[in-house]
């Protein structure tokens, strides 16, 4: 099937987490509500469209009216009430709407997109979403936090990533950092420099983050598919790997290689919802990963937290086990789950070359 052309100004709402089973009026239901962008900007457009993962189309509507979240219109959805949103009320769009359209895909997503909306502008090929916003940003990574174009300080937040390895072989865990970096090249949408965390201590059976005294990180890669830099290269990585092998690379209590970047702390009105860099951005970069477990800040419960990935779903962590959370955030971090806080700076690691 062809791309979409847009001959009208057109929302995309991707709908996720669907069965296949849904009714006309579930898809219709959830398009039309609730969504995180101005109410201003829903008017603009003429048509909306819901599309799934694959950018296949499966509901094309007419907005009649927009409306805050929080009208009496939606209290029968029963999903709560959202001030900060806007849902439509309309119906399907007319036939020749329907035959224009329903036979295409949807632009692919760039890959690292939080954001289910994007809008297509009349004899625009391109459309505007999460990544735009982030460009618009032109982020230099750094230690220190960095300004928007306005000169505001964006706020960066250090992250930890550990990937499952079977072994601690220096083949096994080259392939395994070579494939972090090549995921993390093609799921982020900014130049992102990602490092491999080293401890001086290469002794069996030690907790490997408990001490940031024996911790270093070297640069493994920086570069974006989205600027154009060159992709990561394996030889070079294992290159850098050779460098340091009286270091202790391989965590053996967890089985897992370390690595750490820094994000972008969540803008509200650039996320659909607090927490959305795990739900969403982070979930596209551990997902075809056997298993992760990730460390840092969750701008919803406003903490560092510790959540792991079994085979591409969410295991044990603040997000899945919400009944006990305290158990996976801050201080606990520590006493239970034996991480030095100071590893959530970046810049409390010496770097290595």
């Amino acid at each position: 099937m062809d791309t979409i052309k847009p001959e009208h100004n057109l929302m995309l709402i991707l709908l996720s987490n669907l069965s296949g089973n849904e009714s006309a009026d579930e898809i219709y239901d959830r398009t039309r509500f609730a969504w995180k962008t101005k109410l201003e900007r829903a008017q603009s457009v003429d048509f909306v469209i819901a599309h799934n993962s694959r950018e296949e189309i499966i509901g094309i509507y007419e907005p009649l009216e927009w409306l805050k979240a929080d009208n009496e219109e939606f209290h029968s959805l029963n999903r709560g009430i959202m001030p900060d949103r806007v849902g439509f009320i309309g119906g399907p769009a007319p036939s020749h709407i329907q035959n224009l359209y329903s036979g295409c895909l949807t632009p692919p997503r760039k890959k690292g997109a939080a954001n289910p909306i994007r809008y297509l502008e009349i004899n625009d090929g391109s459309d505007e979403d999460l990544d735009d916003l982030l460009d618009d940003l032109d982020l230099e990574f750094s230690d220190e936090d960095v300004s928007d174009n306005d000169g505001n300080s964006v706020k960066l937040h250090t992250y930890l990533a550990g990937v499952s390895a079977d072994d601690e072989s220096s083949e096994c865990i080259l392939d395994t950092a070579f494939e972090f970096v090549e995921t993390a090249y093609y799921k982020f949408s900014q130049k992102l420099p990602v490092y491999i965390v080293l401890n001086s201590k290469n002794e069996e059976g030690i907790d490997f983050l408990n001490d940031i005294n024996n911790l270093s990180i070297v640069k493994l890669y920086e570069g974006c598919w989205r600027n154009d830099d060159p992709e990561p290269n394996k030889d070079a990585v294992k290159n850098i790997l050779e460098k340091h092998t009286n270091s202790k690379i391989f965590d053996d209590g967890y089985l897992y290689v370390w690595f750490l970047f820094e994000f972008p702390e969540e803008d509200e009105e650039e996320f659909e919802d607090p927490g959305s860099h795990w739900e969403d951005t982070f979930y596209q970069l551990v997902k075809d990963f056997d298993g992760v477990a990730m460390i840092g800040y969750h701008s919803e419960i406003e903490d560092n937290i510790w959540q792991q990935w079994g085979e591409g779903e969410f295991d044990e962590g603040a997000i899945s086990n919400s009944d006990v959370v305290d158990h996976y955030k801050g201080e606990n971090l520590f006493s239970v789950h034996k991480v030095d806080l100071k590893c959530l700076d970046i810049a409390n690691f010496p770097k290595k070359s």
